[in-house]
């Protein structure tokens, strides 16, 4: 191999190991902020919840709206009590105002468990709620 392939090669693997250190990074400042938000939902702060969320979820729904939908889940479902991580999808590439995450989780909740995907905005060091949606047959039964 000449001296120009060889520093190209090291180039990609230098580029691949920063990226992957800011997806273990981004991974866990998701993680940090679905406690945040399961601890939010739980006491009920919906308003807190939604003041801190990314402006495209604020355009998506309105606070009332969105404090409606919260006060809803949890009626039915309850507090949110063990999750596991069931996997999550970088979207470093896709996204124009800085990285999407998405994490799914198998959840359980008081009134049974469900499956919770939250997509958050990586900026500013921060994790920030871009989107949120929960599956549950207990949504439909209770």
């Amino acid at each position: 191999m000449n001296s120009k392939c060889l520093q190209s090669l090291g180039f990609v693997v230098l580029l691949l190991f920063l990226c992957s250190c800011n997806a273990a990074k981004h991974k866990e400042l998701a993680e940090a902020a679905v406690g945040e938000f399961r601890a939010q939902f739980n006491s009920e702060q919906y308003h807190a919840m939604y003041v801190s969320a990314d402006d495209g979820l604020r355009k998506a729904a309105s606070e009332a709206d969105f404090v409606a939908l919260m006060q809803a889940l949890h009626g039915k479902l309850g507090k949110a009590q063990q999750s596991h991580l069931r996997y999550y999808v970088d979207g470093r590439a896709t996204a124009v105002n800085g990285p999407l995450l998405t994490l799914v989780y198998d959840t359980s909740f008081a009134s049974g468990p469900g499956t919770e995907r939250f997509v958050w905005h990586i900026r500013d060091k921060r994790a920030i709620l871009f989107a949120y949606n929960v599956n549950s047959d207990a949504l439909i039964t209770k």
